[in-house]
């Protein structure tokens, strides 16, 4: 199979999903009043990581916009009408993180918490990024040591899978409070009240988006090593790295014995 043959399902695949996801209920944000978050907003960073930072962005703007379309015709709220930005903004963040550019993705997520601070509602609720900060040191200090790890662990694969996830619903979800205090002018008072309630409900986002996006892989893992040419390779590249293994430790005993 073609590398453009798998990116077609891919797109298929993510497009199809994300059909069945917009008629998924959205729910009412904890804290703010009127502010609903749509359901899709876990399958941004699924889009980002299977499809990439750019077809990612552009499967997440359409089916977003179609969920828009259908459920909030003729409604008159703008910041509603922006939330496929958001959407699309989520995806290509993790898709530049998955393509190792996560520099790029990184200095997009610090602009916007630094955004965040440019006005007097950021200034008088400063705690609110608290669990964005948090979330980017964890993810500086760990993220690397983690993929290395994922090689060879589905666990640690997972968690990657998540920090990744994380970082980019947490930039839809600032990207959104930016929008928010210019559009609607909220008082600070608002975000105030939902710093601890935030994390909870973007982690659940995150959570989501990685489980499926893993069960994909896993998925498409599984049918490739079914194929017994692939499966022949498999076994084959498997017994070569314990051949090597074998060799090393016998040199280093030899090493040692001539000690």
């Amino acid at each position: 199979m073609t590398k453009s043959a798998l990116k077609k399902i891919y797109i298929i695949c993510t497009f199809s999903i994300m059909y069945y996801a917009v008629w998924l209920p959205d729910f009412e944000s904890i804290g703010l009043q009127n502010i609903q978050i749509s359901s899709t907003a876990a399958f941004g960073p699924f889009n980002g990581i299977i499809l990439g930072p750019y077809w990612g962005a552009a499967v997440s703007l359409s089916v977003s916009i179609l969920h828009n379309l259908a459920f909030y015709s003729g409604h008159d709220n703008t910041f509603v009408m922006l939330t496929p930005l958001f959407l699309m903004l989520s995806s290509l963040i993790a898709g530049l993180i998955v393509r190792k550019k996560e520099k790029i993705a990184l200095l997009i997520y610090s602009v916007l918490i630094i955004s965040w601070y440019l006005f007097d509602t950021g200034r008088d609720a400063y705690l609110l990024p608290w669990f964005d900060i948090l979330t980017v040191i964890v993810f500086v200090s760990f993220y690397r040591i983690i993929v290395n790890k994922a090689i060879s662990s589905s666990m640690y694969t997972f968690v990657s899978l998540f920090l990744i996830s994380l970082i980019a619903v947490l930039s839809d979800h600032m990207a959104g409070g930016v929008v928010a205090v210019i559009i609607l002018d909220l008082p600070s008072h608002i975000f105030n009240e939902i710093l601890l309630i935030y994390p909870v409900e973007r982690m659940i986002l995150a959570f989501s988006g990685a489980l499926i996006a893993y069960l994909l892989i896993k998925l498409e893992q599984y049918i490739i090593e079914g194929i017994p040419i692939v499966a022949d390779d498999v076994k084959k590249a498997r017994m070569n790295t314990y051949k090597e293994y074998i060799q090393d430790v016998k040199k280093i005993m030899n090493e040692q014995h001539e000690k």
